[in-house]
């Protein structure tokens, strides 16, 4: 670089509040507002926080290993774009494979930083299959 040469700022990426209630029927998502935001991807997480899996073949044949905080499936369930957003998934919609946490993620562009997250371990409503 020349001497005297302007450095460019880039802004930070905003942090953005996430939470989750809910009630036997429904899940209930409220993502604030930030400014200088692109659309990002809400997320929905199925977690699992310890998976035993008995190896097979392999160097590790006949061993058992134990993975934690397992993703058991990824959803989109909504589209944050900057002003407050609140979401409201109904209990039949959140049906997935075996789990004892949920994530919710929000992610700029879908693919990109991570700008909130909000986690609820063995939720009330949301019981292990």
């Amino acid at each position: 670089d020349e001497p005297g040469a302007s450095v460019a700022q880039h802004r930070a990426d905003p942090f953005v509040p996430v939470s989750m209630s809910e009630t036997p029927q429904e899940m209930h998502i409220s993502i604030g507002a930030a400014e200088g935001a692109n659309n990002a991807t809400v997320w929905m997480m199925h977690l699992r926080s310890a998976v035993n899996v008995a190896i097979k073949a392999g160097e590790n044949a006949g061993r058992t290993v134990s993975y934690h905080n397992v993703v058991g499936d990824v959803r989109a369930v909504g589209v944050w774009k900057g002003p407050s957003l609140s979401l409201t998934l109904p209990r039949s919609a959140m049906a997935g494979l075996p789990h004892d946490g949920v994530a919710i993620i929000v992610q700029q562009g879908g693919a990109g930083h991570v700008i909130g997250a909000f986690y609820v371990a063995r939720p009330e409503f949301y019981p292990s299959h």
